[in-house]
């Protein structure tokens, strides 16, 4: 089974930063909509979720993202993704050194549905009321 660990933590403006940690693929995106789904349903609709330290990203933690922004906006709010390589402006589909999950949402015609963020300060700002 993949590794996968999870953290929220609450920033100002009403944001809430979902940290990601390991492997983000068929067997561990049920967690991920859980903890998502769970802070939509506690009111939490402003997401900066942190990216930096994803080793892989399949297109089941993709489903996540979409649904879960869907629901967010739906509500007033919405999802930023986080992670270095968005400061190249490219939406993550630079050279970075290791991995880049970014490169995926690019790939997958994503990177115009999501606002991107190279930290999860300056996705605070993006985000809060």
């Amino acid at each position: 089974m993949a590794n996968l660990t999870l953290r929220a933590q609450e920033l100002p403006g009403q944001v809430l930063a979902v940290v990601i940690e390991g492997v983000l693929d068929a067997d561990t995106a049920g967690q991920l909509d859980k903890l998502i789904s769970g802070a939509i349903a506690r009111g939490w609709t402003r997401l900066a979720c942190d990216l930096e330290k994803v080793t892989y990203i399949a297109s089941a933690g993709v489903g996540v993202f979409v649904g879960s922004l869907e629901a967010c906006r739906d509500k007033g709010g919405g999802i930023v993704l986080v992670h270095r390589s968005a400061a190249q402006g490219d939406g993550g589909a630079g050279l970075t050194q290791g991995y880049d999950p970014l490169q995926i949402f690019d790939l997958l015609g994503l990177t115009g549905t999501f606002a991107m963020a190279a930290t999860l300060e300056e996705a605070r700002r993006r985000l809060a009321t």
